[in-house]
Formats: C-alpha cells, structure tokens, sequence
C-alpha cells in the first residue's frame, strides 16, 4: 500500500474519532437537558396537582427519571468530550496503544447494550402493570409516568446503540490494518509486538549480513531506524539512496532525502508517519484559522474617536471589524 493511501486512511480515520466522541458528549448534553426539563415537570406537578390525583403520581417517575437523564447525561457528555482531545492526541502519537485501548472499551461498550435494554425494558413492563392492574387514579399516574420513563429510555438508548456499533465496527476494521512497527536497525530486523524482551535475549536476525541490507556510505556512521505502523512513512537523510527491496518495504521516490548525513557516534533517526500527519493537520488548521481571522479595530490605542468624534460607550457597543 503507498503512503498517500496510508495518509488517507489514517486521516480518514482521524475525523471518525472526532465525529464519535463529539456526537457522544452531545448526546450526553441532550440528555441532561431532558432530564432538566423533566424536574421541572415534576416540581410544577407536585406543587400544583391535587393529592393523590393522576398528576400527583405522574409526578413522581417524572422526577426519578429527571435525576438519572441529568446526572447521567451530564457526567457522560462532560467525561467524553474531556477524553476527545486525549484519544485524538494518542492515536495521532501511537496508533497501536489507541487501538489497544479502543478496542477494549467498545468491546466493553458492545457487551453492555443487552443489559442496559434489559433495565429500560423492566421499568416499561412495570408501567403498563401499574396501569392495568391498580384503579386508583394516583396510581394509574405513576404507571403512565413509569411507562413514558422507560419508552423515553428505549429511544435515548437506540440512538445512542446505532453510533456505538457503527464506530465500534469502525475500530474493529481499522485495528487490523496496524500491524506490530517492523523495525530495521544496523542489518538486524525484529517484529516490535509492543512487549518487552527477555534480558539477556536478543531478537532474531536477518540471514543476511549488514553489508547486503545497509549501502557501503552507512556502514560505521549511523544506525538507519524504520519504524511504521503499516508502511513506510519517510528514510533518514542517508549518504546515499538505499534500495526499497533490501528493505522488502515499498517506499515513495519523494520521501528519499538526499541530503549527507554528519558522520556521528550512535546516532538513531526515526520517521513515523503519525507525526508527519500532525504537522500537516496542523498546518492546514493554521491556513483556516488565517482566512476566517478578522481583527476588532482597536479605537481606544488609534485617531478614530477624536477624527469621527465617537465616545468610547460608542466604540464598544458598535465593534467595527476589518478583513
């Protein structure tokens, strides 16, 4: 696979985690907001309604079901949009602990939709028992509030389900493309499986001696270190231009940099293509950032007020902005 489809697909994925966590933390707010607006049903039910009427019992599911839509909501949607910039800055730092982590978290997420449907499915069973079964009217209220809680429930939950499995297939799909960094250093090759080593154990070498994989400019001056998640990302600055088959790698002709390298002791160059992608991202939020800027003109530090004879109460309630 070439680099610019690996850049692709890693930016591809980028914009995913950041539309799931984002949705997440906004479903979490919308609840907590239905929560709010069901204690506030609630305390003007209990107030007003006549006791043990109809409205007196609807009341009080009502207000239970407030407690949980907002404090839950609330702390969700707070807890995911904190953890969106340190799931973006991971993944863009080291894909496979991200992977490592994310999976785990939607498998946990996938195993828990059938308890959760379970809960909401039991307090709706208990509403319509309340409403058939018992003929008071204040009765018959909290079995309508009981059943309206845990529709309301069954709904919140769906939406919520439906985002969850689509991202949790997503990361299923693109943890397989991350397979463990190949790294090739001084003649040698290991497969970096993210565990550490035995002490005393060196990892397996190549058949091939130092002199076959690394050219005769290299020898003696530096250690050459590929590290990819998937693909090559770039070379370090080299004397000369190694082959891409001594490596069994595929590398683009425009990452080579064929710029000598100082001679230096024990010095190790690593390119990875996670940073080249955060420069770039970077970069392209700064040009965007730049065309949407526009600057208040300043009137109390400039000539304006005493040329257009404009107080200052003026100049701040009439901003004047310039491109």
């Amino acid at each position: 696979m070439s680099i610019d489809i690996n850049l692709m697909v890693f930016m591809e994925f980028l914009k995913i985690i950041a539309w799931y966590y984002h949705s997440e933390a906004k479903h979490g707010y919308i609840g907590a907001a239905i929560g709010i607006l069901l204690l506030i049903a609630a305390s003007l039910l209990l107030k007003y309604a006549s006791p043990l009427s109809l409205l007196k019992g609807l009341a009080l599911p009502l207000f239970f079901g407030g407690l949980i839509f907002g404090l839950g909501g609330g702390i969700d949607g707070h807890m995911t949009e904190k953890a969106r910039p340190q799931k973006l800055s991971l993944y863009q730092q080291n894909s496979q602990a991200f992977f490592k982590e994310e999976v785990s978290k939607v498998e946990k997420t996938h195993r828990s939709w059938f308890g959760i449907r379970l809960f909401w499915s039991a307090i709706t069973l208990t509403g319509i028992a309340l409403l058939f079964t018992l003929k008071k009217d204040f009765w018959i209220g909290v079995g309508l509030g009981t059943l309206f809680l845990g529709l309301l429930g069954h709904v919140e939950e769906a939406i919520s389900m439906k985002r969850n499995e689509r991202y949790w297939k997503e990361v299923l799909k693109s943890a397989q493309r991350y397979p463990p960094a190949v790294t090739v250093c001084g003649g040698g090759s290991r497969i970096d499986t993210g565990k550490d080593q035995e002490p005393g154990v060196n990892p397996p070498q190549k058949k091939q001696s130092s002199a076959n994989i690394l050219p005769n400019g290299l020898k003696h001056k530096s250690n050459l270190v590929i590290d990819t998640l998937g693909s090559v990302a770039g070379l370090a600055k080299q004397d000369s231009i190694p082959k891409a088959k001594d490596f069994s790698i595929s590398v683009s002709a425009d990452t080579l940099l064929p710029e000598p390298l100082a001679p230096q002791k024990q010095q190790s160059i690593v390119i990875r293509p996670d940073t080249i992608v955060q420069t770039e991202f970077i970069e392209k939020s700064d040009e965007f950032k730049l065309r949407k800027k526009k600057k208040l003109v300043d009137y109390y530090h400039s000539d304006l007020i005493g040329k257009d004879g404009m107080s200052q109460k003026h100049c701040w309630f009439n901003k004047k902005y310039i491109n």
